[in-house]
């Protein structure tokens, strides 16, 4: 038996330096996922919760979006003081009328 090869290669044995990776593949369950991510909130990182979601491809990138939304709406949000507060009252100000 003659294996054929590209004759661009001239080492006879660059096949021995091929890496070959097996991955498991089951298929997955998001709702059970999502329930062990919730469970870990608290107990582990961040970054363990979203590993275990099949949903996010790269936990990094993830981290880095969720930090983009807290910015953003950390922002947009008024201080609840502002809201509380009597119209004409400043902070730190209380009037005993």
């Amino acid at each position: 038996m003659v294996l054929q090869t590209d004759p661009a290669i001239t080492d006879k044995k660059a096949w021995m330096d091929i890496e070959q990776k097996y991955t498991y593949s089951e298929p997955r369950d998001p709702k059970e996922e999502a329930d062990t991510a919730r469970a870990l909130a608290g107990v582990t990182s961040k970054e363990t919760q979203l590993s275990v979601l099949s949903v996010v491809p790269d936990v990094n990138q993830e981290l880095k979006r969720l930090e983009k939304e807290e910015e953003s709406v950390a922002e947009k949000s008024v201080p609840l003081d502002e809201f509380n507060r009597p119209e004409g009252q400043k902070e730190g100000i209380i009037h005993d009328d």
